[in-house]
């Protein structure tokens, strides 16, 4: 309960507060940001990443590249003939018990 004096000095300005307040939340508006997340480079782009993956493409490419070179070498070359005289057997692998040692 406010005393005579109060209700003169205070209230107004109690009143004035709180419609102003009123106000404020009568014009205020939703604020909830409900789109993405700003993007970041350094998040969607990983450099070490992009770095290790490219050195890896080249070692894969070196590689074929020698790889290519031996075949093309072996190829090339003449090779002892390591071809069977006779069919092979077809069941189990057993190759060196079916071969004849003195062939």
């Amino acid at each position: 309960m406010l005393t005579r004096r109060e209700n003169l000095l205070v209230r107004p300005w109690q009143q004035r507060r709180f419609h102003h307040h009123r106000k404020k939340v009568a014009s205020a508006l939703p604020v909830i940001d409900v789109g993405p997340p700003a993007e970041r480079g350094h998040v969607s782009c990983k450099l070490k990443q992009v770095q290790s993956e490219s050195e890896r493409c080249a070692q894969i490419g070196k590689d074929n590249c020698a790889l290519v070179l031996r075949l093309a070498h072996i190829m090339r070359t003449s090779r002892v003939d390591n071809g069977w005289r006779q069919p092979p057997p077809t069941f189990l692998r057993r190759v060196g018990i079916y071969l004849d040692p003195a062939d």
